[in-house]
């Protein structure tokens, strides 16, 4: 057996919509509004709805009128603004129709090479534990169609340890949304417990724009057809010299 060796805009949730609006509406509570503020900072999409729900609002308010209080045969003229929730409601399905079509029209939907550090910082536990070379491989083939191989003994010998693999984000990488293009992360710790994630998908699924990226670095390649890209906050790739596909 051989081994070919390495060698070289979210789509928004009804909840974030929900949490847009009530943070317009002043809904959130202080900590709230800190931990909202704090996710749109990471989440550049999030603050693109935001804002374009507010100039929605004041393009529909500007034509609809501003609530009078003028009397017409001694009653109180009927108010022709919207309520703000109706309003903002009312944006954001124009905005989400936008980014919809954005989404299933491009063909390689963009993440901020930022947006990682939701893996890289959060909860590092993989759902599929792949510790040696044949659960490996067959990972590789029940999952993209493609015969992975890891050299283990020689991530042993560089101290490094391949955790296992989850989905990246829970976005684009689950079934429902990825159908038969999954995305999925292997999670790796370097020689002092580094955190490493390396993202493999189909070519046209995702790609990692590399604009805001909170020092992170990115290092790719293709194996077995597959894009490969190592992220981590060291300045060289440590796990890809270790991935190739069996051949």
């Amino acid at each position: 057996m051989t081994t070919k060796p390495y060698n070289t805009p979210l789509e928004p949730t009804p909840e974030d919509i929900d949490r847009v609006i009530r943070y317009a509406e002043g809904d959130l509570n202080p900590d709230e509004r800190a931990a909202f503020e704090a996710e749109m900072a990471d989440r550049p999409e999030l603050a693109a709805m935001l804002e374009r729900m507010e100039s929605i609002d004041e393009s529909l308010r500007a034509h609809f009128g501003a609530p009078s209080d003028t009397t017409i045969a001694g009653s109180i003229r009927p108010s022709v603004s919207m309520p703000r929730r109706i309003i903002g409601i009312a944006a954001l399905i124009a905005i989400v129709g936008a980014l919809s079509f954005v989404y299933l029209h491009s063909p390689t939907p963009t993440v901020q090479l930022a947006h990682a550090r939701g893996v890289l910082e959060g909860p590092f536990q993989p759902f599929v534990v792949c510790d040696t070379y044949d659960k490996f491989r067959q990972y590789g083939i029940d999952t993209f169609d493609v015969p992975l191989a890891a050299n283990f003994d020689a991530a042993a010998t560089a101290n490094i340890t391949l955790v296992g693999w989850r989905s990246y984000q829970g976005r684009y990488g689950d079934e429902s949304i990825s159908g038969d293009k999954p995305v999925r992360v292997l999670l790796a710790l370097g020689p002092n417990d580094e955190r490493v994630i390396v993202v493999f998908r189909a070519k046209d699924t995702l790609r990692f724009d590399t604009k805001d990226t909170l020092g992170y670095t990115k290092h790719s390649t293709t194996i077995g057809g597959l894009v490969v890209d190592e992220i981590s906050t060291l300045p060289e790739p440590i796990v890809l010299p270790l991935l190739g596909v069996e051949g």
